[in-house]
């Protein structure tokens, strides 16, 4: 669960006695030693997206394990809003969520799709691209009038743009590992 999503959760868990759902998945997010390396590289992405939208400098630190008290599994609806369905829809990592409202046609994707400066994209981390293409194909399989983004502005999304962000996905899973080595190359063979 990256800080943006979830970095106030335990505290306000703790302070409010609030309930918090998450995928029904083996292992914690942040598990091992691994684990706990992208934590602080999560933490670290989002002081430079922080820093890059001039945003005052804070402590961002927070628990890398989460308490759930909702396990949830694809299809079920939530608890405490039996009119939103839950969705298993990786790729981006292996325990994104997405909840749909048939009612409104209305669809949460996480950071399952990102709008950056008006312009659709895939996420970055992509844990597994052919798992991403199945949950954007899914997208485009439900009647959905209206998208809720994490990241962007939200609203109607058409089936070509769809299309495009399936077409955009990388064909091999990326990481910070990947990406640090990468930046290391360039500076270095600069």
């Amino acid at each position: 669960m990256h800080p943006d999503h979830a970095g106030g959760a335990s505290y306000l868990q703790r302070r409010y006695q609030l309930s918090i759902a998450g995928a029904e998945h083996p292992g914690e997010w942040y598990q091992g030693i691994a684990g706990r390396c992208n934590h602080l590289m999560d933490l670290a992405l989002a002081h430079y997206v922080a820093r890059r939208h001039q945003r005052a400098k804070a402590n961002l630190w927070y628990s890398p394990t989460l308490k759930f008290t909702h396990r949830l599994k694809d299809g079920q609806t939530l608890p405490g809003f039996e009119d939103w369905q839950v969705l298993f829809t990786p790729g981006h990592t292996d325990r994104d969520l997405s909840l749909y409202h048939p009612a409104t046609k209305t669809l949460y994707v996480a950071d399952c799709i990102l709008r950056v400066k008006g312009k659709l994209i895939c996420p970055f981390p992509i844990s597994s691209p052919r798992q991403y293409r199945s949950s954007i194909e899914r997208f485009s399989q439900l009647q959905v009038e209206n998208y809720l983004l994490a990241h962007g502005e939200g609203g109607k999304i058409s089936q070509a743009e769809l299309q495009q962000l399936q077409q955009l996905c990388p064909e091999q899973a990326t990481s910070y590992k990947g990406f640090l080595g990468e930046l290391l190359r360039k500076r270095l063979t600069a």
